[in-house]
């Protein structure tokens, strides 16, 4: 990847032997022998140009020089199947690559240019898989053709806690959790999100069956030992294939130097995976606080979120308060402290907590404009509060930017397609974030909503129930899947979804829909009246869609009126909601699409 990359960055000019060991090879002892390698390995993976000469020439006694022009190619997101890489090299015969295209090839060209200097343990898990009988009597073209390179791949597994009290387990967590986000940053390298590292070694696997599990090259190990006021970090770097350790590394600091750990550890694992992979270096994340008390009350908060409910954002918003205090320029926690704020927002109908989300997204915007949390936060508000969608559009395209293998970012993008009606891309973005989150009950959950307002039900069907089998009392799922009931016209097993939904809002929406498609008007009307009486506040949208599925026009448009007024966040799905398809045709929903900016 260095050698491809120093070429393309000095196209057309001649560079040493000399030059190349230094920029290439660094501080690594090789002799010119590596060079001439890694260039006639390159050369392979480029074939031929148009006019049947090679893209890299050889200048007698003085270098080499890439001759073939270089276009700069907008970047995408990288598909996590090695189906592209296996297409292109099956047509390579037909058709000659075109310099630019070869960044789609820049995992294979790394590990083929770097093969001279990697360690045989490392170079072991990047040999294409041996090929089988069948494949090699298959003969001509279809036997030749190069092995698919799996995407490279990384899962963090939960650091343990080996202090004699076991009371570290939020050190342990912070670090594996600091890492991970230093190591997402390293182009090309997918890295799974935490709640499927988590959810992947619950039961004690071991890091090969994680690996299998989640689909990943390598698993990161760890553990932290606390004695007095320092603390020991232990980390090994695991091959999933075979479970073979590749690399290790103990470190002993004072305990207020854990970021500095945290540091080391990242860029020791960023330099072992880039000898594997088509990797950059790692660094301190932008955001950071250098106050360890206040990293303490960002992960305790991070905690608390995860458990959700009134309470426990009551919690964490006082842990972040404190840790905003302990070191305000902490741009981490002021963007936390937007998710606390919106979510009392949404419970609340408060106008108070939106302008306190408002107001620390701008600034931890302000604070660290590399830190993709705080454009990723600003943009929620903006398209389920605010409806600027051309501004939430703008902030999850710096915060992919910044942090493209983000599942947050990722669904948020998600989100944001499907309020305009791109339902389609939203699939595929959501399908990224499944990837990357294999192992959520949110991504699983989402796929499924996507899925259903796409009208392929088979397939929700399966995503609803893989989200169900991760967590079987999850209230959403359950909802969701009583949505997809009704809309296949299984009313009773509607209902019985319906029944299982914790949070109330949604399961009095759901009854009141089924019961009322079973025939059951007098059991409906009640509860769409007990609906009205304790949510009409902040729910007024999910009455609308009680109205529209009923057919009753007049009703539905009353209360969408309603959602307008009181900023009801749920008029985002007004593109998209097949529960209110019976009043698209109606002339005042396209007037209510006009007067929220969406596109007819």
């Amino acid at each position: 990847m260095r050698l491809l990359r120093l070429f393309t960055r000095h196209a057309g000019e001649t560079l040493s032997i000399e030059r190349i060991l230094e920029d290439v090879w660094g501080d690594v002892v090789v002799t010119p022998d590596s060079v001439y390698q890694a260039v006639g390995a390159l050369r392979r993976a480029l074939g031929e140009g148009e006019d049947g000469g090679e893209y890299i020439a050889t200048v007698p006694r003085r270098g080499y020089r890439l001759v073939a022009p270089v276009v700069p190619v907008a970047p995408e997101m990288p598909a996590y199947s090695p189906a592209p890489v296996a297409a292109m090299a099956a047509s390579r015969s037909a058709q000659r690559p075109h310099v630019g295209a070869v960044v789609a090839t820049l995992a294979l060209a790394a590990l083929v240019a770097l093969g001279a200097t990697v360690p045989r343990a490392l170079r072991q898990s990047a040999d294409p898989p041996a090929r089988t009988p069948a494949a090699s009597a298959a003969g001509g073209a279809e036997a030749a053709r190069p092995a698919a390179v799996a995407p490279p791949s990384l899962a963090v597994l939960p650091f343990q806690d080996l202090s004699s009290a076991r009371d570290q387990q939020y050190l342990a967590d912070g670090m594996a959790e600091e890492l991970m986000a230093s190591l997402a940053a390293m182009p090309h390298l997918r890295v799974i999100a935490r709640t499927s590292s988590v959810a992947a070694a619950r039961d004690g696997a071991d890091a090969r069956e994680v690996a299998r599990r989640l689909g990943v090259t390598h698993v990161i190990e760890g553990s932290v030992r606390r004695d007095g006021g320092s603390v020991r970090v232990t980390t090994k770097l695991v091959r999933g294939v075979d479970g073979v350790t590749v690399w290790s590394q103990t470190y002993q600091r004072e305990l207020g130097n854990l970021f500095a750990i945290q540091d080391d550890i990242g860029t020791a694992v960023g330099r072992s995976l880039a000898l594997v992979i088509a990797g950059g270096e790692v660094g301190p994340r932008a955001g950071r606080t250098e106050v360890p008390e206040a990293h303490t009350q960002l992960l305790l908060a991070r905690e608390l979120m995860r458990r959700g409910g009134p309470e426990a954002w009551r919690r964490a918003l006082e842990a972040l308060d404190r840790a905003v205090a302990q070191d305000p320029g902490y741009a981490a926690a002021v963007a936390a402290r937007v998710r606390v704020e919106s979510n009392f927002y949404d419970w609340t109908s408060e106008p108070r907590w939106l302008e306190r989300a408002t107001a620390d997204a701008d600034r931890a915007i302000a604070l660290a404009p590399q830190l993709a949390d705080g454009f990723a936060a600003r943009a929620d508000l903006e398209q389920w509060y605010q409806f600027d969608w051309s501004g939430a559009q703008a902030d999850l395209e710096r915060a992919h930017a910044l942090e493209p293998f983000d599942v947050e970012v990722l669904s948020g993008e998600t989100r944001l397609l499907a309020s305009l009606g791109r339902l389609d891309d939203a699939l595929a973005m959501q399908r990224k974030a499944v990837a990357l989150d294999p192992i959520s009950v949110t991504t699983w959950r989402d796929l499924g909503f996507i899925l259903t307002e796409l009208g392929d039900y088979g397939a929700a069907d399966e995503a609803l129930q893989h989200c169900l089998q991760i967590d079987p009392d999850d209230a959403y799922a359950h909802s969701d899947l009583g949505k997809l009931r009704l809309l296949q016209g299984k009313f009773a097993a509607a209902r019985a979804a319906f029944e299982r939904v914790t949070f109330e809002p949604l399961r009095l929406r759901g009854l009141a829909s089924a019961e009322y498609s079973l025939g059951h008007r007098r059991l409906a009307d009640r509860y769409l009246r007990e609906m009205i009486h304790r949510y009409d506040r902040k729910d007024a949208y999910q009455i609308a869609e009680v109205y529209a599925w009923r057919g009753e026009r007049g009703a539905a448009f009353g209360w969408f009126e309603r959602a307008v007024r009181q900023r009801d966040a749920g008029l985002g799905y007004l593109k998209f909601d097949v529960l209110i398809a019976s009043v698209h045709d109606d002339p005042r929903y396209r007037t209510l699409l006009a007067r929220m900016g969406l596109p007819p």
